[in-house]
């Protein structure tokens, strides 16, 4: 009698664990086939040239590629040539097409203006290549030496290097 149970707690356990081997292997297959469409790469550089100079270098860890027209960036850095200008993100979509990137997750840019360090932080920032701008419209910091400012939304002129905060300026003086 205790040989009857056996082999159908036997059978019971190979179903099972048929089961979970069938549903492992089809979720691999499935994540495969969207790896599969988008095309991946890891620690990317891209040089961005504008009339035979090259003007920017773009870095991040791992970029995907969702159509012919976009890239998305995974900690995005990119410096401006021949300039202090420095931007980095947590992630970034490059539109080829526009010229325009969209940056999001802890955007820092940093940029010299008459020989001081100015450092931007937002949550949210776009660059348009086409007008050499840089702006936000999300709270902003600006780390200038000895004051902080804090507002809503910022322009940056890449050519001119000029830089405004849009609304609701405050600052506070730091000491040295």
């Amino acid at each position: 009698m205790r040989y009857f149970f056996l082999p159908i707690l036997v059978g019971l356990l190979f179903l099972i664990s048929y089961e979970g081997i069938f549903n492992y292997v089809s979720n691999k297959i499935a994540k495969n086939k969207i790896n599969q469409t988008q095309r991946v790469a890891d620690r990317i550089k891209v040089f961005l040239f504008n009339n035979k100079l090259l003007t920017w270098v773009f870095k991040g860890s791992q970029a995907l590629f969702p159509s012919k027209n976009l890239i998305n960036i995974n900690n995005f850095e990119a410096h401006r040539v021949g300039e202090y200008l420095l931007v980095k993100s947590r992630q970034a979509v490059i539109d080829k097409k526009r010229k325009f990137i969209s940056l999001q997750g802890n955007v820092f840019v940093e940029f010299k203006k008459n020989g001081k360090s100015i450092r931007i932080k937002t949550s949210k920032a776009f660059i348009d290549l086409t007008k050499n701008i840089i702006y936000g419209n999300r709270v902003v910091e600006v780390w200038e030496p000895h004051r902080v400012i804090k507002g809503v939304g910022f322009r940056y002129n890449i050519k001119t290097g000029s830089f405004i905060i849009l609304r609701d300026v405050k600052t506070s003086v730091n000491t040295p």
